[in-house]
């Protein structure tokens, strides 16, 4: 017997991000927990000035933990709105 396709659905958003897994093979999904209870998280990334840097880059926070990093006064950048970037000339590394 195939086992049944698996898959998530992601919402990038502007503002918030969210996930959402089949609940059966009706095509009915739900939202998972991201965050504690949230179900969506804010679509933010939070580079800390100093930290050491790992193979993935500079120390980062994501979703509500990067904006309590901006707003708890940490030096670093705050990313919000990113799709507005992607794809533009500002962004010119590649994978």
């Amino acid at each position: 017997m195939n086992a049944p396709p698996r898959f998530c659905a992601i919402d990038f958003g502007t503002s918030n991000s969210a996930v959402a897994v089949p609940v059966d093979d009706g095509g009915a999904m739900r939202l998972v927990t991201l965050e504690g209870e949230h179900r969506t998280m804010p679509t933010a990334v939070f580079y800390f000035a100093e930290g050491r840097h790992d193979a993935d880059g500079p120390p980062r926070a994501f979703g509500r933990a990067a904006v309590a990093a901006y707003v708890d006064g940490h030096d670093g950048r705050l990313m919000r709105s990113m799709k507005s970037i992607l794809g533009s000339p500002l962004i010119e590394q590649t994978t």
